[in-house]
């Protein structure tokens, strides 16, 4: 019984870090994404929270949880 209870969580431990893994990668896409699109327009991006912005997907994550 022990073993199927660390197998399991061995299971969901590799789950959650791949899935911590896929959620960085594409909100730092998406932060780059914004960086390049203002650069192309003239514009400065994504600069506002953090040190140059790089705490920007975190803040757009926390505005859309706030908004109903």
């Amino acid at each position: 019984m022990l073993e199927v209870l660390l197998s399991l969580a061995w299971l969901v431990a590799k789950i959650l870090a791949l899935l911590i893994v896929v959620i960085l990668s594409v909100a730092y896409l998406t932060y780059a994404e914004r960086k390049i699109i203002g650069y192309m327009q003239g514009r400065l991006g994504p600069n506002r929270v953090g040190f140059q912005g790089l705490l920007q997907p975190f803040a757009d994550v926390l505005k859309m949880l706030q908004k109903r």
